[in-house]
């Protein structure tokens, strides 16, 4: 599933909560992979105010579908405010990492029936849409379909409320 996939499968309540978790940096982060304008109006001095127009923007360019800005919105979420989760995904399959990322392709080198077990384990522990994120967001990234294959994790990031339907 790539990453334009997996948030057009989300509500659009929870691509806007991923968008709020971000800093000014993440912010302008995705909205340059997106190919968009970092800039506001120089009136505009408040850092809500600001937030508002870099969300609008974000939102804007997904309904549009801007390539890389749904890539990197996930990227900038999962690193900066879902670290942990990724942190106790590789531990519990025993992969080298440092602070939850890795080079390690091992989607293709750990059977398929022990990394889903591992995702839904860690569904017990985490939101059950934000392991969904993340395994799918791995499945594009590794090159790999062991978790888009599974119901209970594609089950899980679904949702009637879609940004766009697919």
């Amino acid at each position: 599933m790539s990453p334009e996939q997996i948030i057009s499968s989300l509500p659009k309540e929870k691509i806007e909560s991923m968008i709020q978790d971000l800093n000014s940096g993440q912010f302008k982060s995705v909205l340059r992979a997106g190919g968009l304008q970092t800039k506001v109006p120089s009136a505009c001095v408040l850092q809500k105010a600001r937030r508002r127009i870099w969300s609008r923007r974000i939102l804007e360019g997904l309904e549009e579908n801007k390539q890389g800005i749904a890539g990197e919105l996930i990227y900038q979420w999962l690193l900066n405010h879902r670290r942990q989760m990724l942190v106790d995904y590789l531990n519990g399959l025993n992969i080298k990492h440092v602070r939850g990322e890795t080079e390690e392709t091992f989607t293709k080198t750990i059977p398929e029936e022990k990394l889903i077990k591992e995702a839904l384990q860690l569904m017990d522990r985490y939101d059950p849409k934000d392991v969904a994120i993340y395994t799918l967001f791995l499945d594009h990234h590794q090159e790999s379909t062991v978790y888009s294959t599974n119901i209970k994790i594609t089950g899980a990031l679904r949702s009637e409320t879609a940004l766009s339907s697919d």
